[in-house]
């Protein structure tokens, strides 16, 4: 079935370069969480034999994932108050927090456990909180809003993760001037585009949030079953939906999660979980390539060429983003949609080709570029299917919030677990010839 977008006219005109701005500060911060974790972690003097501290630092780590999942959903109650301009503050205030902690505790070279911590929560609160408004407020907006927003995403790794390490590798700047550039960006750079945000967000659409409700007629909730369209392709229109019948009793649940996250939970379950598999696959592929290839150079195994760690990060981190990108777009201009358990098989595809890849270095260009695009198409697909739900705007957030904290209880487990691979990997023979591991 699916659902015809009849949003009103004043939430359609396209919103500029905005949102994308704020996206890519944000998640500049991100990235430098992320892709940073080796080099911290070698500041600190942690050595896979330092049981204790790796384990320690692999927990503060998974922290960020955690505080991420957990701020997707308590921003819908303990930031009800506020409208998504007001949030996307509290965002930008968390994650400059965490990019002057990390840089703190790189210059100091502490082991400071509460900092680390404390550092990975508030930037996990910070992108928690973040991406979700900037999707809900993108929502309200034309495609090609949608669209640029979510090339913020990109657009703010590739900052960090390509140039950046390109920069690193050239001995021009070190992890601590990322986090100070990220922090002062975060600050000052955000300063416009949070002023121009708010003037956008105008009495109309904020009278529309206001009189939302999260809590609506759970009857009211589609039912959503996407196949694949093309371009030029017109989707047929929904059936009128059934009058709401009279309030039942409470069913077995909802007085616990309450009437409309329940009925959410059995419509989109299979988004969400399909959400968390992504995730999974796609930080477990991160954390792999993080420490695998953690020696100084990389050999090209099987052709014995080698490369310096930096430069090998920034070409991997350049074809995960730009496939991701690419992934994005293509679905966006298509108008593509896809029933959600159909991406299972490509993931245990991209599952088996992530844990084999690393045997040939080049072949984990390939692997990764498949997991991120994967990701990029699953993204822009189910969020188009969420902004054609008909929802009202704090529903339409509310889902958005529980489909991104599942993805991000998949990234937790595989970060918390990702160590255990590593050393069943690093054991192997063949992988130690390969030279991976730093060995």
């Amino acid at each position: 079935m699916h659902i015809k977008n009849d949003a009103p006219a004043h939430a359609q005109p396209a919103y500029g370069p905005g949102l994308f701005y704020i996206m890519l500060y944000l998640f500049m911060g991100y990235a430098a969480l992320i892709s940073l974790q080796a080099k911290l972690k070698d500041r600190l003097g942690i050595t896979p034999a330092d049981v204790r501290a790796t384990q320690a630092f692999q927990m503060c780590v998974a922290s960020l994932f955690i505080s991420n999942g957990a701020a997707r959903i308590i921003h819908n109650y303990a930031l009800r108050a506020l409208q998504p301009p007001a949030r996307i503050r509290v965002a930008v205030f968390c994650m400059s927090a965490a990019m002057a902690l990390g840089g703190w505790v790189y210059a100091a070279r502490a082991r400071a456990w509460g900092a680390l911590a404390a550092m990975h929560i508030l930037g996990g609160l910070g992108v928690g909180i973040g991406e979700t408004n900037l999707i809900t407020v993108a929502g309200a907006y034309a495609r090609p809003t949608q669209r640029n927003t979510q090339l913020g995403i990109a657009g703010g790794f590739i900052s960090v993760t390509v140039i950046g390490f390109l920069l690193m590798d050239a001995d021009v700047i070190t992890p601590l001037h990322i986090y100070g550039f990220v922090c002062a960006a975060l600050m000052l750079g955000f300063a416009a585009s949070l002023a121009a945000l708010a003037a956008r967000w105008d009495d109309t659409v904020a009278v529309a949030w206001a009189a939302s409700d999260a809590r609506a007629d759970p009857a009211a909730i589609p039912l959503l079953d996407f196949e694949f369209t093309g371009p030029g392709e017109e989707a047929p229109e929904a059936p009128e939906a059934p009058e709401a019948p009279e309030a039942p009793a409470h069913r077995a649940g909802e007085r616990l999660c309450g009437a409309t996250e329940c009925a959410l939970w059995r419509t989109y379950w299979r988004y969400f979980l399909i959400m968390a598999l992504n995730m999974f696959v796609l930080n477990l592929s991160s954390s792999l390539n993080l420490y695998l290839f953690d020696g100084e150079v990389v050999t090209l195994w099987p052709a014995r060429a080698r490369v310096r760690h930096d430069r090998w990060f920034a070409a991997l981190y350049l074809v995960q983003m730009l496939a991701d990108g690419a992934a994005r777009t293509a679905v966006f201009r298509a108008r593509a949609r896809a029933a959600p358990l159909r991406w299972a098989p490509l993931y245990a595809l991209a599952a088996v080709a992530l844990l084999a890849a690393p045997l040939v270095p080049l072949a984990t260009l390939a692997s990764s570029a498949f997991v991120f695009a994967l990701n990029g198409a699953l993204y822009a697909s189910t969020t188009q299917v969420f902004k054609e739900g008909g929802f009202t705007p704090r529903t339409h957030a509310l889902l958005t919030s529980f489909w991104f904290f599942t993805g991000d209880v998949g990234s937790a487990v595989a970060s918390a677990g990702v160590q255990r691979v590593r050393s069943a990997w690093c054991a192997a023979p063949r992988v130690r010839a390969a030279g991976l591991c730093g060995l």
